[in-house]
């Protein structure tokens, strides 16, 4: 059905029509459902690449799709890859919204966990505190964001001993 749509988006708007592009993302997120990551990484790709043509670099339907990017390539294990995009979305994300914006700090906590697959782990260990203390100050101490973090956090202390 998503490809269905996406032909008819792409009939009446163009392949790089914000419409068309929303459900681009949309058939990739069925992908990653499926694990099809290898068609995943085209349409995330594709996102990413209209996104900019329409918007510029650092809008935050771009930095959707560069955050997207970043996780297909850290499932593939593709890590060096990974992180160039993670930080892409991080810088980009700090630009358009600040250092608390939630966008800004799931980018930091995806960084966070790449770097802790990567094992560097006080890299890792120091974004994760800098998550926790904003997530902390903007969402209250109960959310499950914030216990996501701490468990996150206690990974990278673990790692280290």
């Amino acid at each position: 059905m998503n490809r269905r749509a996406l032909e008819g988006y792409e009939k009446c708007f163009g392949s790089d029509h914000p419409n068309t592009l929303m459900v681009v993302n949309n058939l990739a997120l069925v992908l990653q459902d499926q694990g099809r990551y290898e068609g995943l990484e085209v349409m995330n790709r594709r996102a990413l690449e209209g996104y900019e043509k329409c918007f510029g670099s650092v809008h935050p339907g771009t930095l959707m799709a560069v955050n997207n990017l970043a996780l297909v390539l850290r499932k593939q294990g593709r890590y060096e890859e990974s992180e160039v995009m993670n930080r892409r979305a991080l810088e980009g994300y700090e630009k358009c919204f600040g250092s608390d914006h939630p966008n800004t700090l799931t980018a930091a906590n995806n960084l966070s966990m790449l770097l802790l697959k990567q094992r560097k782990f006080i890299e890792s260990e120091i974004l994760f505190r800098r998550v926790l203390e904003a997530r902390e100050k903007v969402l209250g101490i109960d959310h499950t964001s914030v216990l996501s973090t701490i468990n996150n956090l206690t990974l990278a202390l673990k790692s280290q001993g």
